[in-house]
């Protein structure tokens, strides 16, 4: 029973990883310049689909905490995307349908 409980205790150690050590190994090696086409919400992370300006199809997955909340829920479809590789920051620009006004920010503390 205690063998059970400590192989348990080491899986759940091994699973659980850093936002930071996360994003250095997804995102920061990403160049991303082009337009969301679709997002959803999966079970550990907000799911972005951008289409390149290259045609490139970009899976960009955001960690479910606060700041990734912002950022799902101020991407929408055909919002313009920007990330120069080596870089944290994610740049959005996103059209007001309505009045077709634009609004752009910066997301660059993804950790919080």
């Amino acid at each position: 029973m205690k063998l059970l409980l400590l192989e348990l205790l080491m899986f759940f150690q091994e699973s659980q990883f850093s936002c930071d050590d996360f994003y250095k190994k997804e995102l920061d090696p990403l160049a991303i310049e082009g337009k969301v086409s679709t997002k959803d919400i999966g079970e550990d992370f907000y799911n972005i689909f951008i289409v390149n300006d290259n045609g490139e199809k970009i899976h960009l997955r955001i960690i479910k905490n606060m700041a990734g909340f912002e950022i799902y829920n101020f991407i929408v479809k055909d919002s313009r995307i920007s990330k120069k590789k080596g870089k944290r920051s994610i740049h959005v620009l996103t059209e007001n349908k309505l009045d077709k006004s634009l609004k752009g920010k910066i997301f660059d503390k993804l950790c919080h």
